[in-house]
C-alpha cells in the first residue's frame, strides 16, 4: 500500500538528544488496564505558549497482551475554559517503524498538533504500539493502532495539570487516518467512557489491496510496506524471505531498526534495493499473506460518532478512491460522514486543519453535521 505519509518524518538528521531510559523503562502490567498512565515527564523542546508532557500508558500489543506505549500530550500555556480542555486523540502519519521514529521524541516537531492547540483543545499524539518503545511497530495493525488511540485519551486524562474536560475527538492523518477510523469504529464498545463526539480522517487508506492488488512492488513505498506489514506478521508464522527477494530481506533490517535511537530514512534504503530485488513471489501467489493484508482493511461497522473525510481528488500516495471506499462502507453501517473531496489535491493538501477545525467547533455548538450519506 503507497500511503506512506514521509511528509510526517521527523527528518533525516534523527531525532533531538531524550532521555532514552525514559522509554525503556518497564512496569508490572495486568490485563485490563488499558490507559493506565505509567509515568510521565517534561520534554525539553516544547515550543514557547504551551505545555507538554511525554507519556508512557499501558495498552494492547496485536496479540491482545500488556505493551508500554509511549506518547506526547500538549495544551495551550493559559488557564483552562470552564469544563476543562476538549480534548484530540491525535494518531500521526507514517515516520517509519523504528523507535528513533517515535514523533514524541520531537516536540518541536509538531506543527498539525499545535494547529489543533492553537483552537483551543488538548491533544495527546499516541505513538503506537512498538514505536518509541519495546517490540516491532504493527504498522497498519488497524486495531493495535486504534486501541493506542482510545488508550492515550485515557493516559492523558489522568495527568492533572492537563485540566482535560469530558469530551474528545479523534483525529488522523494519512497511516493516521487509518487508525482514526479503526478507532472510531473500536468505541462503539471500547469507548464508552470517552465522551468521543467526532471522528477526522485525512487521506487515510482504507484497504492494502490498492497498492498491492497489481502486486508489483516498483514502488519504494509498496516495499515499505510490505517489508513493515511482514516485519510484524511473525504471530501469524509468515516468513519475510516467502515474498521478498533477497536484496530486500537484507535491507529489511534497516527500515525495522527495532531499538535504534536513529530514524532511518527509508526511501534511500529502498531505493537501494533493485526493483527485482524487492518480491520475490506476488503476493496473490500466497494465500496466508492474503489473509494478513485483508485484517489491514477498514470494515463496514459503524463509527462510535459522526466522520469528517478530507482528501485531494489527485493524491499520489494514497488513492482518492480509499476515502470514497471508506464512506461507502461507513455509511452502510449507518454512520454519518461528511465527505470533503480537495479538487487538485494532493497528500499533503488534505493535511489542512482548518475544515475539520470547523467541523468540530459546529459538533461542540450542539450543529449537526452534514451527513453526505443522503447525497
Amino acid at each position: 500500500m503507497a500511503l506512506l505519509l514521509a511528509s510526517c518524518a521527523l527528518g533525516d538528521d534523527g531525532p533531538p538528544i531524550v532521555d532514552e531510559a525514559f522509554y525503556r523503562q518497564t512496569f508490572p502490567m495486568t490485563a485490563g488496564e488499558q490507559g493506565r498512565l505509567l509515568d510521565s515527564q517534561t520534554p525539553d523542546g516544547v515550543p514557547d505558549g504551551y505545555r507538554g508532557w511525554r507519556i508512557l500508558y499501558q495498552s494492547v500489543d496485536v496479540l491482545g497482551q500488556p505493551a508500554v506505549v509511549s506518547g506526547m500530550v500538549l495544551r495551550p500555556d493559559r488557564d483552562a475554559p470552564v469544563g476543562g480542555w476538549p480534548i484530540v486523540g491525535f494518531a500521526h502519519g507514517t515516520t517509519g517503524i523504528a523507535d528513533g521514529c517515535a514523533p514524541s521524541r520531537d516536540p518541536s516537531a509538531l506543527a498539525l498538533v499545535q494547529n489543533i492547540v492553537d483552537d483551543g483543545y488538548a491533544v495527546v499524539e499516541t505513538d503506537y504500539v512498538g514505536l518509541g518503545t519495546a517490540g516491532v511497530h504493527p504498522y497498519l495493525d488497524g486495531n493495535s493502532e486504534g486501541r493506542a488511540v482510545l488508550d492515550s485519551l485515557r493516559a492523558a486524562r489522568q495527568i492533572t495539570a492537563l485540566r482535560a474536560g469530558s469530551t474528545a475527538a479523534i483525529w488522523g492523518y494519512s497511516q493516521g487516518g487509518h487508525s482514526a477510523l479503526f478507532a472510531g469504529q473500536l468505541a462503539v464498545t471500547e469507548g464508552a467512557d470517552l465522551g468521543i463526539v467526532g471522528v477526522v480522517d485525512q487521506a487515510g487508506p482504507s484497504r492494502t489491496d490498492f497498492a498491492l492488488g497489481g502486486r508489483s512492488i516498483s514502488s519504494r513505498y509498496e516495499f515499505f510496506l510490505l517489508t513493515s506489514v511482514a516485519s510484524s506478521a511473525t504471530r501469524l508464522g509468515l516468513r519475510l524471505d516467502s515474498i521478498i527477494g533477497p536484496g530486500g530481506v537484507a535491507a529489511a533490517p534497516e527500515i525495522i531498526a527495532d531499538g535504534s535511537t536513529v530514524c532511518p530514512n527509508f526511501g534511500a534504503i529502498a531505493r537501494a534495493v533493485p526493483v527485482g530485488e524487492r518480491v520475490s513471489d506476488p503476493v496473490a501467489a500466497h494465500p496466508e499473506w492474503e489473509v494478513a493484508f485483508a485484517a489491514l482493511d477498514l470494515s463496514s461497522a459503524p463509527a462510535v460518532a459522526p466522520v469528517f473525510i478530507q482528501h485531494g481528488t489527485a493524491d499520489e500516495i494514497v488513492p482518492f478512491a480509499e476515502s470514497v471506499i471508506a464512506r461507502a462502507r461507513l455509511c452502510s453501517a449507518g454512520t454519518s460522514v461528511t465527505f470533503h473531496p480537495q479538487a487538485n489535491g494532493v497528500h499533503l493538501t488534505a493535511i489542512d486543519p482548518i475544515p475539520p477545525l470547523s467541523w468540530l467547533a459546529d459538533i461542540r455548538r450542539g450543529t449537526t453535521p452534514r451527513n453526505d450519506c443522503r447525497r
